[in-house]
């Protein structure tokens, strides 16, 4: 939907990571406030001249990385998801180590265990 679609997008630009950015901008801010960074009767043509979404309600220096991220220009905002996702963990304040950015291991149907170990819980749930 237009929402979520970058200008270049909505231009019928050639698809990149840079549009999966600018949407993932927007669906951030929709997930802290529950609304869209823009009137909900924006048209199309506000999209495509440059119209700068309105990240109020939200700290400042989370703001910036979502105005970063929905930059009008495509060469402007981050360029890839692991940038966007350092910028986000960044202005959250969340300190190192409480979250990974490794890629996750994939086990396959029909796998017993990745290293002959059996898996144990950290505590016990009652």
């Amino acid at each position: 939907t237009p929402e979520y679609m970058s200008p270049e997008q909505l231009r019928g630009g050639v698809p990149d990571p840079t549009n999966d950015i600018y949407a993932l901008g927007i669906v951030t801010y929709l997930m802290l406030t529950g609304k869209f960074p823009f009137p909900i009767d924006i048209t199309t043509e506000m999209l495509l001249t440059g119209f700068k979404p309105n990240f109020s309600g939200i700290p400042d220096n989370l703001a910036q990385v979502l105005s970063y991220a929905t930059e009008f220009e495509a060469s402007n905002r981050y360029q890839s998801v692991t940038e966007f996702v350092n910028a986000v963990l960044a202005a959250s304040g969340i300190p190192e180590g409480y979250y990974s950015t490794d890629k996750p291991v994939v086990i396959t149907r029909g796998s017993e265990n990745l290293d002959g170990r059996t898996a144990q819980p950290d505590s016990t749930v009652l």
